[in-house]
């Protein structure tokens, strides 16, 4: 999460320092198509299981988000966007037993991980708000989403006593709902680059509310979460 902020700061000030200068008179179209995606940071939420036998946790993993965009401009300052796009998401879950120390020695008998990922047909409602000032703008957006899991895969790590892997993987699709709900904001920067294309740069923040577990998922809750930094470019249609 650090290194997405660290760059979209370093990126954003490039872009502002290169961009030419669109005059602000330029007035918005009602509607503008485009395209977007970048790196995401998923994670999730879950309950804890734990028993006196075994302890459980979860870290995230690094995907991506490509999608295609669409965008009515209610007036110079508001708009409605949706779209649909693919994201990555998933996440690691490292268990053993009583006293291993979690994700930093992989040589304890019964020692487990295991590498889940998913693929989510998305589509996002959004309001946004746009802040002008000369070429550049900048904007927040907030809404929903709704997700449909495409595939799911699970690849598992037992380690013995001899420390040796046995690794193996297999469709895990089972264990998760199809459908994923839930809420999305963020902000950013956008660049006039002349009367019909804008580029736009920021964070956005999904926040899963929907349990995505099945009843034969070994968590009996998980939410997704993702950060994504998102990069888009927009065409005026000028109708």
């Amino acid at each position: 999460m650090k290194k997405l902020f660290i760059l979209i700061v370093f990126l954003l000030g490039f872009l502002s320092s290169n961009a030419q200068i669109v005059p602000d008179s330029l007035k918005r179209a009602k509607f503008e198509i485009g395209i977007e995606g970048g790196p995401t940071s998923p994670y999730v939420r879950t309950s804890d299981i734990s028993t006196a036998k075994e302890y459980h946790s979860v870290s995230g993993s690094n995907n991506a988000f490509f999608g295609l965009a669409g965008q009515y401009n209610v007036n110079e300052h508001l708009s409605l966007k949706t779209g649909i796009g693919v994201e990555g998401k998933g996440y690691e879950n490292d268990y053993g037993l009583p006293g291993t120390p979690n994700g930093l020695v992989k040589s304890i008998q019964n020692d487990t991980f295991s590498f889940t990922s998913f693929n989510y047909l998305v589509i996002p409602v959004l309001a946004k708000a746009v802040f002008t000032r000369n070429h550049l703008y900048f904007l927040i957006n907030g809404g929903f989403y709704f997700g449909y899991l495409l595939n799911a895969n699970t690849s598992i790590n037992d380690f013995d006593s001899s420390a040796s892997p046995m690794n193996h993987s297999y469709n895990s699709i089972r264990n998760y709902r199809r459908l994923d709900f839930g809420l999305v904001g963020g902000a950013g920067l956008g660049i006039k680059l002349n009367k019909r294309l804008n580029l736009e740069m920021g964070v956005q923040i999904n926040y899963g509310l929907t349990n995505i577990a099945s009843s034969s998922n070994i968590f009996s809750q998980i939410n997704n979460e993702s950060a994504v930094l998102l990069l888009g470019l927009r065409y005026n249609l000028n109708i």
